[in-house]
């Protein structure tokens, strides 16, 4: 096995946005309308080419601590006997090829639903996908190198970035996409579709079967209206909305979140289904504000008044979330500090735990500093940043990241003070180490998919059930109305 010409190997460095369920949680399983914004936060990938020693894969994922390697050789055992081009629509990994590729990285089976193993096991699948594709058959000597400003396994959509990137890469390095446009550094929308279609495969290898809205959001950036079942809907008009981002750190079930949510609404449908549709409706009115708070000609009582309408659908969103069983005290403190200041919170993702986000008008300077000292003195991990962020895109945010991190541990390795918060690690410790391994320490930082629009059907923990929200189904006519 050769290495393929260096000229049909191009470096790339991109990135992709996180993702932020402003409304829709639970109730999209059921068939109501989702909303979903990009988060400027993002993560970061390179793909260089290597000339020096034996041609190989390398990763090198600093914030996972992972540096490790498989040669060309090694790998090309795994490409099928009739590979797919790699412009086609993608074929997910299948079981069989899931355990060659566990046997050929030498990890073990009690590792693979490992979200971090997940992780790698994505890379190479679309890297033998992409690469060795039915043009070439050859495999290049390439190094990977990733850093993310995303928390793992906050319901942030860590994953679908990781998995955007890493598809928006392998593309753009094969050839197989047209270079990015020069005014926007951004591909065309039919090599973002193709990025999405391969970003998508990703995320099945890690999550086994996630909605799409993730890989969507981080592909084309904005906000997307999603309904199950339905292409999702970009909006027309995004404002650039200020927000705190409260991660809890409290751990939490998404499966056993859902499962709760879905044994009520089968016991109790005709409490169930009025909250489900309240959120539809709510989802719906959401989407004619953001429109609003987005357009350049609107005047500005109309935006005041948009403004307004969108704290109060905020404050009612998290009152039916707390209604449908997937509230946390720790959420309730975050709502409770936050109203203190005349703001307004809800939870985003699953829920049980997790993360919130805090809606800020501008100007709220003073507001913002008294709210994230109180829940950083709680020990809660606060960022400030902003909605509606442009999808992947060709640009030198890893270098970025990189020079932040080299200057915040110049001499030895210390927890970083970054988006990545050693302090939240579960489980601890270092891992036995593989054949193939040369990880110093495996954050196992729990890395499950917040994506609520996954039906899951295993077994469910009650959480109590507070019928908080009833009082706010006629506020909910009343907005419905004008």
């Amino acid at each position: 096995m050769t290495t393929k010409p260096s000229s049909l190997v191009r470096s790339v460095s991109v990135s992709a946005p996180g993702k932020l369920i402003l409304t829709g949680e639970h109730s999209v399983v059921y068939g109501k309308v989702a909303l979903a914004a990009s988060l400027n936060l993002r993560t970061a990938l390179e793909v260089t080419e290597l000339t020096d020693g034996e041609p190989r894969l390398q990763l090198k994922f600093p914030d996972l601590r992972l540096d490790t390697s498989w040669t060309v050789i090694e790998l090309a055992s795994l490409l099928p006997a009739s590979p797919q081009c790699c412009t086609a629509t993608p074929e997910p990994l299948l079981d069989v090829q899931h355990a060659q590729i566990l046997k050929v990285t030498g990890f073990s089976t009690e590792e693979e639903n490992d979200s971090h193993v997940a992780a790698v096991i994505a890379c190479i699948y679309l890297y033998i996908s992409i690469f060795g594709d039915d043009t070439t058959k050859q495999l290049p000597s390439i190094q990977v190198t990733c850093r993310s400003q995303l928390p793992i396994g906050a319901g942030l959509g860590s994953s679908a970035a990781y998995s955007v990137c890493l598809a928006a890469a392998f593309l753009d390095a094969r050839g197989a996409i047209a270079p990015v446009k020069s005014d926007t550094n951004r591909w065309d929308q039919e090599a973002i579709e193709l990025i999405n279609e391969w970003a998508f495969i990703g995320e099945k290898v890690i999550h086994g079967t996630p909605s799409g809205i993730d890989n969507s959001i981080s592909s084309y950036g904005g906000a997307l209206r999603f309904v199950k079942g339905q292409s999702s809907v970009p909006l027309k008009r995004v404002p650039q909305l200020r927000v705190l981002l409260v991660n809890t750190k409290v751990p939490r079930s998404t499966k056993t979140l859902v499962a709760g949510v879905r044994q009520k609404h089968t016991l109790f449908p005709s409490v169930m289904n009025p909250l489900l549709e309240s959120m539809h409706h709510l989802s719906d009115g959401m989407e004619q504000i953001l429109d609003d708070l987005g357009s350049p000609d609107a005047a500005s009582e109309v935006k005041a008044s948009a403004q307004e309408q969108l704290e109060a659908l905020i404050d009612i969103n998290q009152a039916l979330l707390n209604a449908i069983g997937v509230g946390h005290p720790a959420l309730d403190k975050v709502c409770a500090i936050t109203a203190e200041h005349g703001a307004h919170a809800k939870l985003t993702g699953a829920g049980g735990g997790g993360c919130a986000f805090i809606y800020l008008r501008e100007g709220e300077d003073e507001a913002l500093a008294s709210i994230k000292s109180e829940l950083e003195g709680t020990d809660y991990q606060v960022w400030e940043t902003t909605v509606g962020s442009h999808g992947v895109a060709v640009d030198n945010l890893l270098q970025q990241l990189s020079m932040c991190a080299q200057s915040s541990s110049p001499n030895k390795p210390k927890r970083r003070q970054s988006f990545m918060d050693w302090s939240t690690v579960s489980g601890g410790g270092k891992k036995q180490q593989s054949r193939r391994q040369t990880i110093v320490d495996w954050a196992t930082m729990p890395g499950e998919s917040d994506d609520v629009v996954e039906e899951e059907k295993d077994g469910s923990i009650w959480s109590k059930f507070v019928i908080a929200a009833a009082v706010t189904l006629p506020l909910l006519v009343l907005l419905k109305s004008k």
